[in-house]
């Protein structure tokens, strides 16, 4: 019998799919494979829980290290909350999963602010959404905590995936590393969120 939990992630069919279409490799999104991917979550039993495995692979893999491909997975998580329905969203609406994906914020990771609003955007697009599922309450705690430690929520969506834009930050990232000797690097980014609430990270 297959078990989800010692498989890797990447091994299945959809976490296979996943792999390739957050791959920071490419020169730009490939709808067609990620209109596949919500096709075999939404067809077979073990897709929305194998797609979400191979996204909190990939979030935890990449976080602060490859934002290209953070950028990938949370276009492809967004399609898959917009065309898969309440077995996705129940894998969304985890404990877990949402450890997972708001650590993309924490200080350790530098987030940009423009990944600050899209993470928190669509946090706050999930709570409107006021899905049915088990998870319900554990998605608006957070979103209720987070509102009470000063978080600051987007009301309009940030700006459109733009590769070019994540890539003119790498280049500048890599500029400023290259003139900053470790003793003169800041641990604490300048980023409004990290700065003020990295302690809701562990």
């Amino acid at each position: 019998m297959h078990n989800l939990f010692s498989a890797h992630p990447y091994s299945t069919t959809v976490g296979i799919l996943t792999e390739r279409a957050t791959d920071s490799g490419q020169c730009s999104e490939d709808w067609s494979l990620i209109l596949e991917i919500c096709d075999v979550i939404n067809e077979t039993d073990s897709g929305p829980k194998e797609a979400v495995r191979a996204i909190r692979k990939r979030l935890n893999s990449s976080a602060g290290r490859d934002n290209v491909s953070i950028w990938y997975t949370l276009l492809l998580l967004d399609a898959c909350v917009k065309n898969c329905g309440r077995r996705f969203h129940s894998q969304i609406a985890n404990k877990d999963f949402l450890h997972d994906f708001l650590k993309l914020l924490a200080p350790k990771n530098e987030p940009s602010q423009e990944l600050q609003n899209r993470v928190l955007y669509m946090l706050k697009c999930w709570v409107e959404l006021n899905w049915n599922v088990p998870g319900k309450k554990d998605l608006e705690k957070v979103y209720t905590t987070l509102r009470q430690k000063g978080i600051q929520f987007p009301q309009s969506p940030p700006g459109s995936f733009v590769r070019n834009t994540i890539l003119n930050s790498f280049t500048t990232a890599s500029e400023r590393a290259m003139r900053t000797s470790p003793s003169e690097t800041s641990n604490a980014p300048s980023g409004t969120y990290g700065s003020k609430h990295g302690k809701l990270f562990k």
